[in-house]
């Protein structure tokens, strides 16, 4: 059983990874996430993702970490 598991030791590492980055990301995807749900629902498209992307400039203008494209989708998932 060992040796049949040991071939899952790379994908561990990699979803170890994954995971760890998303943790560092937690605070800026949340707080953007949160602003989309607030504010962003009426609008168009075009408008929102202008928003969005001016959002996480200016979260990480405070040194707040957050992923390049956040989706709403998958955070309200998660």
């Amino acid at each position: 059983m060992i040796d049949k598991l040991a071939s899952e030791n790379i994908n561990w590492k990699n979803s170890l990874v994954v995971m760890i980055a998303s943790r560092e990301n937690l605070v800026g995807d949340i707080l953007v996430s949160s602003g989309i749900i607030a504010y962003l629902g009426v609008f168009t498209q075009i408008y929102r993702t202008e928003c969005v992307k001016t959002w996480i400039n200016m979260i990480r203008s405070f040194n707040i970490k957050s992923n390049d494209d956040i989706s709403l989708n998958a955070i309200l998932g998660n």
